[in-house]
């Protein structure tokens, strides 16, 4: 079968991809290893950026007021406008869907790619000729290893789905505690995330972690609660090679600072799309999602290695961003 660009993967970063390109007429088809499109592990928490992308309607819980908690005390800060919103994923994944579907894109689930070549990938036996391929099939991308890119800096979420409902939206930074990440409460509208996230290198005791928090100090009975986990990779080293593209997890374009990943697989899908329809295209958006990925990069970095800075910065700064306009740039314009 022929096809003017193939994707593999059904993530946010592909599926936009797919629906700008087959609005423009080219013939498009995503591949997808899972039954349903969007049923992801994710604590579902998106930045007010997302809403250039998703529409507000989609979102179960919005929050101008978000509680920072480190081995101190509780700071809860105020943001002029709504600092995040919690979404369900597979609601997103099927918006994406259908837009790209209306925009003349063929869809296939239970389709997993074993085999990645210069111009053509297999899938369930299929082959699917490409002149354009790009991969959108997470941290563990076979597009990725077919182009020999090594993935070091690979990241380890882990969390409980709990019908308890919690009211705020709470970041938790104890480097004792949690590691040199953080831990979270996502409430949603029927059910909360709560988890921990970590770099897989140093991931050891981080269940351990979860457990004694949710146990302990949340009061929540883990034995009758749903957990579940997923990698994260941040560990970008490029997005296009000759006519192959990666985005999103695949490209390592998830932050290595807040695991944030939506965003940046949206962006590059969209851009990704542009490049492929005109060669000349500059993929502005991209470069800004990059750049701030690389700054994200050093700062994680330097704070994973030396968790009293870290565990200082993070008391420090809970103060700082009580002044409003230091706040809005470290949050909106450095961390995501």
């Amino acid at each position: 079968m022929e096809y003017d660009v193939v994707i593999v993967g059904g993530g946010p970063g592909g599926l936009k991809a797919a629906e700008i390109l087959a609005k423009n007429g080219k013939k498009v088809i995503v591949l997808e290893k899972d039954k349903v499109i969007g049923d992801k592990v994710c604590a579902g928490g998106l930045m007010r950026k997302n809403l250039r992308y998703i529409p507000k309607e989609l979102s179960e819980k919005e929050f101008s007021d978000v509680m920072f908690v480190t081995n101190k005390k509780k700071t809860v800060l105020k943001f002029k406008k709504n600092f995040c919103y919690t979404v369900q994923r597979i609601k997103l994944g099927e918006y994406l869907m259908e837009n790209a579907k209306k925009a003349g894109a063929e869809i296939k689930t239970n389709a997993k790619v074993t085999e990645v070549t210069v111009n053509h990938v297999v899938a369930c036996n299929k082959k699917y000729n490409f002149q354009h391929l790009i991969g959108a099939d997470g941290p563990s991308s076979i597009v990725r290893k077919y182009l020999n890119l090594p993935s070091e800096k690979i990241g380890l979420g882990i969390q409980y789905i709990t019908t308890k409902i919690f009211k705020d939206i709470e970041f938790h930074l104890d480097t004792k505690r949690f590691g040199s990440w953080y831990a979270w409460v996502f409430p949603h509208d029927d059910y909360t995330a709560i988890g921990i996230g970590g770099i897989v290198s140093s991931s050891r005791g981080m269940k351990r972690a979860l457990d004694d928090w949710c146990r302990n100090d949340l009061k929540i009975e883990i034995e009758k609660t749903r957990f579940e986990g997923a990698l994260l990779n941040s560990d970008y080293r490029g997005y296009k090679f000759k006519n192959i593209f990666l985005v999103g997890d695949a490209a390592g374009l998830t932050s290595t600072f807040s695991g944030e990943g939506i965003y940046q697989a949206l962006v590059s899908g969209e851009e990704v799309g542009k490049k492929i329809l005109d060669p000349k295209y500059k993929y502005p958006k991209l470069k800004k999602v990059i750049f701030r990925h690389r700054i994200q990069d050093k700062i994680a970095d330097t704070l994973r290695f030396n968790p009293k800075i870290n565990q200082f910065l993070y008391n420090i700064g809970t103060h700082l961003f009580k002044i409003g306009f230091i706040r809005e740039f470290v949050f909106f314009k450095i961390l995501t």
